[in-house]
């Protein structure tokens, strides 16, 4: 009686292809913890910025490395509890364009 999603199959398969296809792909330097001073010292976590400083806690920053900017993995599905899922991930797309600096 679980609920199954093709959609977070999909995606989990697609999200394995990047990695593999782009492995010579880094985390960006604003997504990394800066665990020490020599990592702070590197860039590590410059520029990130935290959901919660901003208007219904969406940030407009982009968490993909540069070469994958703007990909979407997953897509959910227009069957159950999915529907509300797309609603709230349009949400939240509308959000970081309107959080955006210009």
């Amino acid at each position: 009686t679980a609920p199954k999603s093709n959609s977070v199959y999909l995606a989990s398969k697609k999200a394995m292809l990047l990695a593999k296809d782009h492995s010579d792909t880094n985390v960006p330097l604003h997504m990394r913890n800066a665990a020490s001073k020599l990592m702070k010292e590197m860039g590590y976590a410059e520029g990130y910025k935290y959901d919660h400083d901003f208007p219904n806690q969406v940030s407009p920053m982009e968490s993909m490395p540069e070469k994958l900017k703007g990909r979407i993995v997953y897509r959910p599905g227009n069957v159950g509890f999915e529907k509300d899922l797309a609603k709230r991930m349009q949400f939240f797309d509308r959000m970081r364009k309107e959080n955006q600096e210009d």
